[in-house]
């Protein structure tokens, strides 16, 4: 690692005495940074900087913090909170969770929505490790509720796929907006 990093700190030392910025930029984001929020961020990066490679992989937040431990990735984005006091976390964006339902759902009469009434009705998850599962399952938590309580009728990988088995009528979920 150490090897590494010095020869990282050479190449930048030569690209700042070139004027050139250049080189290889491994990127981890879990599922909704990486499908929704990074994509133009890294298009206005490629635009200002085009020697530079940006190599992004998707994942769940367990999996991108696992990235970051075993350094396959120099940088991680998540929603979900980590704990592991090796890695520096900084907030950078807000986002809020919303509820999302099929037509015609009771939810839909509804203002407001008791945090007790999402154990009345089919429930899509995303899969463990996600950091959205993580948020809804801390804030249930605080309410004095268990994540296990909701009737989960589907796990699924994706925020897409969620959408997609809502609209589908499967249940209803919680997404980031």
């Amino acid at each position: 690692e150490r090897i590494l990093e010095l020869y990282r700190e050479t190449e930048k030392a030569i690209n700042e005495m070139t004027g050139e910025t250049r080189g290889i930029i491994k990127l981890g984001a879990s599922t909704t940074i990486g499908e929704y929020l990074l994509p133009p961020i890294l298009s206005g990066y490629h635009e200002q900087f085009p020697r530079v490679q940006i190599r992004l992989s998707i994942d769940n937040t367990r999996l991108v913090v696992r990235k970051l431990e075993d350094a396959t990735i120099d940088m991680g984005m998540v929603e979900g909170p980590v704990s592991n006091k090796n890695i520096a976390v900084a907030p950078c964006f807000e986002d809020e969770l919303v509820v999302i339902i099929p037509p015609g759902h009771p939810f839909e009469a509804m203002e407001e929505i008791p945090i007790t009434k999402l154990r009345e009705h089919p429930f899509v998850s995303r899969e463990e490790g996600s950091g959205t599962r993580m948020v809804i399952s801390e804030h249930m938590s605080r309410a004095g509720l268990s994540y296990d309580h909701l009737d989960m009728v589907l796990e699924l990988g994706t925020t897409e796929s969620v959408k997609a088995a809502v609209e589908g009528g499967v249940g209803f979920s919680i997404i980031s907006s």
